[in-house]
């Protein structure tokens, strides 16, 4: 399906507006393209209130917005759904799809955003982007009750996330900012037995709104590798942000991620970490050997431990701003990873 004849609005080639039992599948949607900053091309847009809605099968690609660095990047998505209702969007189906080649500004690839209660993003392929992959997303001000403006009760399971970059987006600049998967403000979902890889970061876990938290995340079985910044972040980028809490981080295998050597190590703890549990990981650090790292004082009640790490080179962790090239001397000071190994 050409876009290059649809109407140039905030809405999608397809669009799914206060609308339930709706079947969206096997189509191409591509060249639904704009230069202004007040437009939003979209490939496949979910609204409103509804339930049991699949989106499968359908290619997304070649679309977006060229809006330059002074309008601010504009903004584009191959696949969003927003719960902008008071009823919720429940039990929506995202499976099979393929999202590359998209010009998204200041956006994403696929978004789950605001009031959305029960979904499943399952196997799709969603690569080479300009921004972030798959984001779930809550404190946006999309509901209009507070209370429920967040993204929630999901799994995102055995997709393949790769070469999602932001560097070179008019929105960024040259910021390596894009995560493969990111949950902003979400909660209460699993990332199991993905593929992320050669995207910015791989999976991130944080909230851009003070007062925001992301929590309640099981991320496990996840295979993560040549990222340019860290494999996993948890926390707010800077102190204006929200916080990360209550998740699991377990069983999966990070392999020579911060590949731009830009200091983020495997596993980045951010700005407000609390209660976040990293343990049974497989860790293989680069030529760097930067394990995890965290330079915020602004973190507690996380556990770090079973953990399993091997290293090019000398081994280092960062822990509240301190630094520790010894293994042992790290878990004495911190207390962490009593259990874990370093081959």
């Amino acid at each position: 399906m050409e876009g290059k004849g649809v109407q140039q609005v905030d809405n999608g080639v397809i669009s799914i507006d206060n609308a339930s039992y709706v079947r969206v599948t096997g189509l191409e949607i591509r060249h639904y393209n704009t230069s202004s900053a007040d437009v939003t091309p979209i490939g496949i847009h979910v609204s409103g209130s509804g339930r049991n809605i699949e989106i499968i099968g359908n290619r997304i690609h070649d679309m977006g917005t060229n809006a330059g660095q002074k309008a601010g990047g504009g903004n584009a998505h191959g696949i969003a759904v927003y719960g902008n209702s008071a009823a919720s969007i429940n039990k929506i189906d995202i499976i099979q799809n393929e999202l590359y080649n998209l010009k998204l500004g200041a956006s994403e690839a696929m978004a789950i955003n605001g009031n959305v209660d029960g979904f499943r993003v399952m196997q799709n392929i969603v690569h080479d982007n300009n921004n972030i992959g798959i984001d779930i997303i809550g404190f946006e001000g999309i509901a209009p009750n507070p209370v429920q403006d967040q993204a929630r009760n999901g799994v995102i399971q055995e997709n393949q996330v790769y070469n999602n970059s932001s560097y070179g987006n008019p929105a960024y600049g040259n910021d390596y900012s894009a995560a493969g998967i990111y949950v902003d403000g979400g909660k209460d979902m699993k990332i199991i037995d993905n593929n992320i890889h050669d995207n910015d970061f791989g999976i991130e876990l944080a909230s851009e709104h003070a007062g925001g938290v992301t929590s309640n995340v099981e991320v496990s079985l996840n295979r993560i590798y040549n990222n340019s910044a860290a494999g996993i972040t948890l926390g707010g980028y800077d102190e204006d942000r929200g916080r990360t809490e209550n998740s699991i981080i377990k069983e999966n295998k990070l392999t020579e991620n911060n590949s731009k050597h830009l200091g983020y190590g495997e596993i980045n703890l951010a700005f407000d970490t609390r209660n976040n549990e990293l343990r049974n990981n497989y860790i293989e650090a680069n030529e760097d050997g930067l394990m995890i790292t965290n330079e915020f004082t602004q973190n507690e009640g996380n556990k770090v431990d079973f953990n399993h790490y091997s290293s090019k080179n000398q081994a280092h962790w960062i822990w509240k701003g301190e630094e520790f090239d010894d293994f042992r001397a790290y878990r004495t000071q911190t207390g962490n990873d009593l259990h874990s190994d370093l081959n």
